[in-house]
């Protein structure tokens, strides 16, 4: 009796540290340093890519995330959440270097692949590593508050780096993508310190009971509501951030202006993650479809105030203020789509819904970056960003009829099959 309660003491210890743990890796390895607040300027400027190019750069990683999810999950479930955790930040550093090295669109495109494989790993494993880490300890209420500070000091961080990243960029293109891969690869030591929350040596995952699984989730009414925002919600943010970027730039301001505009655009994203409970509190199941909005309206605001391209500092005021309100929803919708998502589920689905969420989000992402890339070789960067506002403004309002009455209810007042996802293997 003693050596079980011994062993148990143990496990709840290395939760903890994982969960301490947790937020520290985060902050350096939620995403890639030193890239966003110079990445157009980058392969325009080094790599001498055209802005459609860039936009389809981008579509390439959001498809290649989208297509790889299956089998990283079949991956991850057969090895565990922790190895692919480490194999998935080894691929990202894979990404920079190819990054570095790449001379054309081609060989960017595949290195955009390969990081793509190695987000998707990581997307998969790192929440699922804190919640069941935290429903463990019993304490799985607590994601949200671990996730929102994990997430915010990372928005922080890069907040900070975005700005020393212009200047850098001033005296070389290729000195930000040097320090990037630096942090991505004390993102892979720190992750090898992780402790397994569960045991996947002697596990056999079979492609049909996978697929069963998926499809069992799938039928749930709330789960497809979560995946439909997911999609649309995640294709304006990844249009918001390729765009914004774009119609500033149209200003012909210089790399250290522009770092300091992301500097703080990054720190709201990660104001808006601590503040995320607040703003569900007030809003409840109304909280997607607002953030939805919100994200439209200001991209639209910022696309028609490029329309006209003579600079004025009020302009790059006005634009600064619509990003900080953008910059509030984004931090707030990825923290509470993560909690949608790992909420009401059991072990044997939670990385399948992960799965199944960051599909929708890549073929949200690839969607609205394609149509993007497609009006940007007619139009100019300004008219593509209150193109794209509008046409998402339409579906997700018609979206938002059908989630209405699907998310955001207490537990108790969801049916069973929608919280309840225990016999995965169950004949359909």
């Amino acid at each position: 009796m003693e050596s079980v309660i011994t062993k148990e003491k143990n496990i709840k210890e290395r939760m903890k540290d994982n969960v301490r743990l947790y937020t520290k890796y985060r902050m350096i390895g939620y995403d890639v340093l030193f890239y966003y607040a110079i990445s157009i300027l980058y392969f325009t400027i080094a790599k001498g890519l055209s802005m459609t190019e860039v936009v389809f750069l981008s579509s390439v990683y959001t498809l290649s995330i989208a297509i790889w999810q299956m089998f990283c999950n079949l991956f991850v479930e057969k090895i565990g959440i922790k190895k692919s955790i480490v194999i998935g930040n080894f691929f990202a550093c894979m990404m920079v270097v190819l990054y570095l090295v790449g001379p054309n669109f081609w060989f960017l495109a595949l290195a955009n692949v390969i990081g793509a494989l190695g987000f998707s790993l990581k997307s998969i494993g790192e929440s699922t590593l804190l919640y069941e880490s935290l429903t463990i300890l019993k304490r799985p209420s607590l994601f949200t508050k671990f996730e929102g500070i994990a997430n915010s000091r990372y928005f922080y961080v890069d907040a900070i780096l975005s700005i020393a990243a212009g200047y850098l960029f001033l005296l070389s293109p290729y000195l930000p993508m040097v320090l990037c891969l630096i942090c991505m690869a004390s993102a892979l030591v720190i992750s090898t310190k992780f402790y397994p929350t569960s045991n996947h040596s002697v596990k056999h995952v079979k492609i049909k009971e996978y697929v069963r699984g998926l499809k069992k989730v799938i039928k749930s009414t709330r789960a497809r509501s979560l995946l439909f925002f997911a999609f649309f919600i995640a294709g304006m943010v990844s249009a918001n951030t390729t765009l914004y970027k774009a119609v500033i730039l149209d200003f012909n301001i210089t790399s250290d202006v522009l770092a300091y505009i992301v500097c703080i655009f990054t720190i709201v994203i990660g104001f808006g993650a601590k503040q995320a409970k607040n703003l569900e509190k007030e809003l409840k199941n109304k909280t997607l479809i607002f953030i939805l909005i919100v994200l439209c309206s200001m991209l639209a605001m910022i696309g028609l105030i490029g329309l006209t391209v003579t600079y004025s500092l009020a302009k790059i005021v006005m634009i600064v203020l619509c990003l900080c309100v953008m910059g509030m929803m984004i931090g707030s919708y990825r923290v509470l789509i993560r909690k949608y998502i790992t909420s009401f589920t059991t072990e044997e689905v939670r990385t399948k819904i992960a799965s199944l969420y960051s599909m929708a989000e890549n073929l949200g992402g690839t969607a609205l970056l394609f149509i993007s890339g497609i009006i940007l070789t007619r139009y100019t960067n300004a008219f593509t960003a209150v193109a794209i506002s509008c046409l998402v403004l339409f579906v997700g309002i018609t979206i938002y009829k059908y989630a209405d009455k699907r998310l955001g209810l207490k537990p108790e007042e969801y049916k069973p099959e929608e919280i309840n996802y225990i016999d995965v293997n169950a004949k359909m």
